[in-house]
């Protein structure tokens, strides 16, 4: 198990779903769960909704990643949703240790920008979240907006 490595740039390397799978195994897999990644940058690595699942069951259990950097990668609302449960979840789940996020032109739309909203109002650990550059819609630019009032002005947000 890596007990140095705390940055991973993995930018413009096509993972797409089953490489996802095999980082989400690293990062808060069933096996030795990496504790040492701090910053882990997955931008532009074609990372599509089932990816995003892998990546937010892992992060539901890492402690010690601080930014997650997954901008220009086509999560669509799905891959929105299970991220977002993971940033503050209905079921209790919130990770509370991730400080910055990045999810410039991933494709998300007004309902991920809801579930993402949502989120938001219980996670009290982000304090950047860059979202520009989304097709989120009025519906979801509302629900962003919105966010602020429920988020007890901790976040920095992002919006193009």
């Amino acid at each position: 198990v890596n007990t140095s490595v705390k940055t991973l740039k993995l930018r413009y390397n096509p993972l797409l779903d089953e490489g996802t799978k095999a980082l989400a195994e690293m990062l808060g897999g069933s096996g030795a769960i990496n504790t040492t990644l701090e910053h882990v940058d997955l931008s532009v690595c074609n990372i599509q909704p089932v990816g995003a699942k892998h990546l937010a069951q892992a992060m539901n259990v890492n402690t010690s990643v601080k930014t997650l950097k997954l901008s220009s990668n086509p999560l669509h609302d799905e891959g929105m949703k299970a991220l977002a449960g993971m940033l503050g979840g209905s079921d209790g789940t919130v990770n509370t240790t991730l400080e910055h996020v990045e999810l410039e032109e991933c494709k998300i739309g007004s309902v991920g920008a809801k579930h993402l909203a949502q989120a938001m109002c219980m996670n009290t650990s982000v304090k950047t979240l860059q979202i520009r550059r989304n097709p989120l819609g009025d519906e979801g630019a509302k629900a962003i907006t919105e966010m602020f009032g429920g988020s007890s002005g901790h976040l920095n947000t992002t919006l193009e």
